[in-house]
């Protein structure tokens, strides 16, 4: 082993125990190593003695991305005492980010004869980097597809400090213009005096307001609201649902009573079977929404709050964590709210059949998503309810997989009358998927594909999967047109509801 000049061996004993690599490093006259700390054995797998017998090793072990970036460091003396982050390739193959800072020796005559350092692992560190940069902009992603408004507001100055697509759609406002703007700017003026106090620390996380347009229309809105931080500082997330259609209908269904009220007995039952029906779907979307939604808002804000003060404490790799865990709950949120908005059987599936119903929202994905979706109807394409519903369920739910992840310019629905079976293709020309990452680790983000399945399934037909990176996807699905017997219809259900 190299020795050290004289007076150095208190250096030694103390860097024989730091958990960091000290090194010194000879340029001339002969490159070679004087001295490397036992530490890299642990962080690199490669022994002190391995590194006095090869003066190239280091060059070996970083990472072949950038070498380039480690050749312009020593080219550079004055940058020497920054510090450097940079991946080594350890002995085993494994990849470990270091801090690395250099420290020059020069000799009496200015010469660079030498150089001394110290290797630090951050691994950890800059795996958690990473990954927080990945949770959020999954969170960025997963706000951003909400087929909901959502935005987010300063709560003292009432300012925009982010919305999603849904709500530049549903205002008209564009996401710049939205910046610019406060709260008072989308509610009537005879609505504003009231707006202080509906944003006060405190306030109710459910309200319905007015809102108004950039047409100048204006909307009824149930709006769900939390307090949490954005950007290090206080503010609160808003989910605004629509509501003008629900509201207008209760108003017809209110003038509809006063008309029957002053009518014969036969118009008063018929009125009051009328408004129970309504006073009953109102009980059910209300307890939903209040045992659903507004819960798992609340404590989505709670969880964000937390994770505020946690990235404030530098407590990265917990924050990712986090992250990961209310991006999974966001997305279970997303999903029970379009679930809650579609779940119930479209009128126009049992008025006029399967195919309308198939070419009614195939033009809706069009119109919404930008997406061209053909649909091609062989036969009446008639079958029992359970049936239609099962078919008109799956392929909604693969248009929407398509417009999600698919990256796709055009789709397709093609459904065949056979005898005394329908079967349908439902196909997309977008990047496709591995499916044998189904069966493996992160299997429950084709959570839907598989419920497809069990559906179609349950009604005694046969669902395939065709899909390949770059080749697109296609769900081929036969099914026999009788319903499904009682005993798989509440299997069914149950599968829906679950």
């Amino acid at each position: 082993m190299p020795s050290l000049p004289d007076g150095e061996g208190q250096f030694r004993r103390l860097a024989e125990n730091l958990p960091v690599v000290l090194y010194r490093y000879r340029l001339l006259p002969t490159p070679r190593f004087e001295y490397v700390s036992p530490a890299t054995e642990s962080l690199l797998g490669y022994t002190v003695e391995e590194h006095y017998a090869d003066p190239a090793l280091t060059l070996r072990y970083v990472h072949p991305d950038d070498l380039r970036g480690y050749a312009r460091i020593w080219a550079n003396t004055r940058a020497f005492h920054e510090p450097v982050s940079i991946r080594f390739v350890r002995k085993d193959g494994a990849v470990v980010w270091v801090e690395q800072r250099n420290y020059p020796v020069l000799d009496s005559d200015g010469r660079l004869v030498a150089v001394e350092g110290i290797v630090r692992d951050v691994t950890a560190e800059a795996r958690g980097r990473e990954e927080l940069a990945e949770s959020e902009e999954r969170y960025r992603q997963l706000f951003a597809a909400s087929p909901l408004p959502l935005w987010v507001f300063d709560p003292v100055s009432l300012r925009f400090l982010e919305v999603n697509e849904a709500a530049v759609r549903t205002y008209g406002y564009s996401r710049e213009e939205f910046l610019a703007m406060t709260l008072a700017d989308i509610r009537p003026p005879e609505d504003r005096d009231a707006l202080a106090s509906d944003v006060r620390v405190g306030h109710p996380s459910f309200g319905e307001w007015r809102h108004v347009k950039k047409d100048g229309s204006v909307i009824e809105v149930a709006v769900h609201a939390r307090d949490f931080r954005f950007k290090g500082a206080p503010a609160r997330l808003v989910l605004a649902q629509d509501v003008t259609d629900r509201k207008q209908a209760e108003e017809s269904a209110r003038q509809s009573y006063e008309a029957l009220r002053r009518s014969d007995q036969r118009r008063r039952w018929l009125l009051d079977r009328t408004v129970r029906e309504v006073e009953e779907e109102r009980a059910r979307l209300a307890a939903q929404l209040h045992d659903g939604p507004v819960q798992r808002l609340a404590a989505l804000g709670y969880r964000l709050e937390r994770l505020g003060l946690g990235l404030n404490r530098g407590e990265l790799e917990e924050a990712g964590q986090e992250l990961e865990g209310l991006r999974a709950a966001i997305a279970t949120e997303i999903q029970e709210l379009r679930r809650m908005m579609t779940e119930m059987r479209p009128p126009i599936l049992s008025e006029r059949g399967l195919g309308p119903a198939l070419r009614d929202h195939a033009a809706l994905v069009s119109m919404e998503a930008g997406l061209k979706v053909s649909v091609q109807i062989e036969g009446d394409g008639r079958a029992g309810p359970t049936v239609e519903t099962i078919l008109y369920r799956v392929a909604r739910e693969a248009l929407l997989n398509t417009v999600k992840h698919a990256r796709s310019r055009r789709a397709w629905i093609h459904l065949r009358a056979l005898d005394e079976e329908l079967a349908m293709e439902v196909g997309d020309d977008g990047i496709g998927f591995e499916t044998a990452d189904m069966l493996g680790p992160g299997a429950d983000r084709f959570l839907g594909l598989i419920s497809m399945r069990e559906r179609v399934e349950s009604a005694g037909g046969t669902w395939t999967l065709h899909a390949a990176p770059g080749r697109g996807t296609r769900i081929q699905i036969r099914v026999p047109t009788e319903d499904v017997d009682p005993g798989r219809e509440a299997s069914l259900a149950t599968s829906d509801r679950a």
